[in-house]
């Protein structure tokens, strides 16, 4: 049971920091394009 929240949690830490890593690329992409 531990396992699982632990790797739920984790998934749920990728998830946001993927979104907020896409959101940074496409900043920095639109500034620098």
């Amino acid at each position: 049971m531990a396992m699982r929240m632990m790797k739920m949690k984790k998934m749920m830490k990728m998830m946001k920091m993927t979104k907020m890593g896409v959101k940074k690329m496409k900043v920095q992409t639109k500034g620098t394009g």
